[in-house]
């Protein structure tokens, strides 16, 4: 994207607020004449008053140059405020719509990205934002009006003081411009090494991830990564603040240059007496007027680049298409059965090893449907193909003989509840990861937990459903997480609920309730898919489907033979008699 392309896209979201961004351009001009205004009294402050002894007319003009500056800096204020509102809007409107579209990726974008990576887009890149289009922008706009202003008042005023001003001005800008692509070079390596150390950081200050290291790489190892991780980070940080000091002090003493040309001048006008004193201190007190604003429009100039830079890292993340994308015109089915059917479905995470392969299945209200294989044959894959957390390269799966993909995204996957074979707990309550928030009864969710077996625990401990899980659930045993997740699913009360190995944790008794759960789902009606390799739960399924290796091919005998129920031959006849 080319930078006029980038500079389209920022205008588009500064549209909505032009009133406010006019208002505050209006305030700024009358700021910028009453600094002018206030200046120019330095000339009748010495000629008229200070030079003649006329303390009554030293006081009168203080007067009128200090009303004159207190405006200015009020009006100042509502210009800054105005534009910092204007920069939050803005940022907020981005970053909304960033991680709007961020939520619409599918899996596969998760499963390929790094969590530092989506974390730096869309907070550090994006909050950088805001001081573009409030500091920056006004900044800028501030600057450009007072040194368009002051410097056509100079000229007039004097054209010799004038040139010789901006002479010096330019040797400002030139330090700023170049210091400022220097700072645009060590951003990018900035942004690189905090990205390596953000990685680290999650990776092993996770619980997971401090089981894994603690096991295998062990605290030195993971010890000795962050600190030389964190010292690259730091050495380049380090520059960055270096660079700026240097040129500040440049600046400086440019600065102090600029002044005595303006006084060996203005010397040489007096002496001709081309000029008065009054008029060279009001000219050196305009100077200095514009000497901070054209360091704004110099640094305007490179860190133009550096915003350019981080709004083209947000608008990456911002124009991802959604490999899942909803229908222009969804439908919302009123009356949902819950008949899931596979149509020759193909799906491969990488292009040359296929996954699944010419998968044909129905899945049935009413029935237990049980998915085995070993250990990478897609069994999970496949739930989440049927959820549309990813879509097939291949064929297509209808729900009530209606397509996926002309469902209402979000709708589709409200139909279902799904236990993972690894349950997410949050950090907070046992209530809280129940009800996800929402507003169930009290007997709701106690039934549900009765159902779940979970009941019991949560009643014997002090605070009950306001018990506090700790991260990722971790004060609660393996058991325990998943019971929790089983109730959260079972409040839900969807028409279709998948379980993927969500008896890995349960001895034989809670196994044995989980079987009742199954048989209540059953006459619920609700469409039971189990994920499992457990022979115990298989027994109980109205059919078995077995993901031999790394395909599943339509025609083969895949139904297991010791669990041929007349509910399974039943699906057995419909899928071959079904036109896919």
């Amino acid at each position: 994207m080319s930078k006029t392309d980038l500079v389209k896209r920022a205008a588009m979201y500064l549209g909505p607020h032009g009133n406010l961004f006019f208002l505050a351009t209006a305030i700024l001009l009358i700021e910028t004449a009453l600094g002018i205004a206030a200046s120019s009294l330095a000339r009748p402050l010495f000629d008229e008053a200070i030079l003649k002894g006329d303390v009554r007319h030293l006081f009168s003009i203080l007067s009128k140059q200090g009303l004159l500056y207190l405006i200015a800096t009020a009006l100042g204020f509502a210009r800054s405020t105005l534009y910092t509102v204007i920069g939050a809007r803005v940022v907020r409107a981005i970053t909304f719509e960033l991680y709007g579209n961020l939520q619409r990726q599918s899996l596969r974008f998760f499963i390929n990205t790094k969590l530092s990576e989506i974390h730096q887009r869309l907070y550090s890149d994006a909050q950088t934002l805001e001081g573009a289009f409030s500091h920056t922008l006004g900044g800028t706009m501030v600057s450009s009006v007072k040194i368009l202003a002051v410097g056509t008042f100079m000229l007039y005023w004097n054209p010799t003081l004038t040139l010789a001003a901006i002479a010096a001005l330019a040797i400002i800008v030139l330090l700023t411009i170049a210091s400022s692509r220097i700072s645009r070079r060590l951003l990018e390596r900035h942004l690189t090494k905090a990205s390596a150390l953000n990685n680290q950081i999650f990776q092993t200050l996770s619980v997971s991830g401090r089981l894994l290291s603690s096991m295998y790489t062990g605290f030195q190892a993971s010890q000795f990564r962050f600190e030389k991780l964190f010292d690259e980070f730091k050495a380049v940080g380090m520059k960055r603040q270096i660079y700026p000091s240097a040129f500040s002090q440049g600046v400086s003493l440019v600065t102090y240059i600029l002044g005595l040309v303006v006084f060996l001048i203005g010397g040489h006008l007096l002496a001709a007496r081309t000029a008065t004193l009054g008029t060279i201190m009001a000219f050196a007190s305009l100077t200095g007027y514009l000497v901070a604003p054209s360091i704004q429009v110099a640094n305007a100039l490179g860190f133009f680049n550096e915003t350019l830079l981080r709004f083209k890292r947000v608008l990456e993340y911002l124009d991802i298409v959604p490999e899942i994308e909803g229908p222009i015109n969804p439908k919302y089915p009123k009356c949902v059965q819950g008949r899931i059917v596979l149509n020759n479905v193909g799906f491969s995470y990488h292009p040359t090893v296929p996954l699944l392969k010419e998968v044909d299945l129905a899945f049935e209200p009413g029935a237990v449907t049980a998915l085995m294989g070993p250990s990478g044959s897609g069994k999970t894959t496949l739930a989440y193909i049927i959820m549309r957390l990813l879509d097939p390269q291949h064929g297509s799966v209808t729900f009530d003989g209606i397509s996926a993909k002309e469902w209402d995204t979000e709708f589709y996957r409200q139909q279902f509840a799904y236990v993972s074979q690894d349950p997410l707990l949050f950090n907070g309550t046992i209530r809280d990861n129940i009800t996800l928030g929402k507003d169930y009864s009290e007997e709701s969710l106690s039934y549900a937990c009765h159902l779940a077996s979970i009941e019991e625990k949560i009643k014997s401990l002090t605070s009950g459903y306001d018990t506090p899980v700790g991260e990722a659930g971790l004060t609660l045993s393996g058991g325990e997480r998943q019971r929790i997740a089983l109730a959260r699913a079972l409040l839900k009360n969807a028409p279709v609920y998948i379980f993927d190995e969500p008896t890995a944790f349960f001895d034989s008794k809670i196994e044995s309730g989980f079987i009742e759960i199954l048989n209540d789902l059953r006459e619920r009606n609700s469409t039971i898919v189990l994920i499992t390799h457990k022979e115990s739960l298989a027994r109980v399924a109205d059919q078995t489907i077995d993901l031999r290796g790394a395909l599943y091919s339509k025609g083969q005998e895949s139904f297991r033979k010791s669990n041929v129920s007349v509910a399974t031959k039943r699906f057995a006849a419909s899928l071959q008699n079904t036109a896919f």
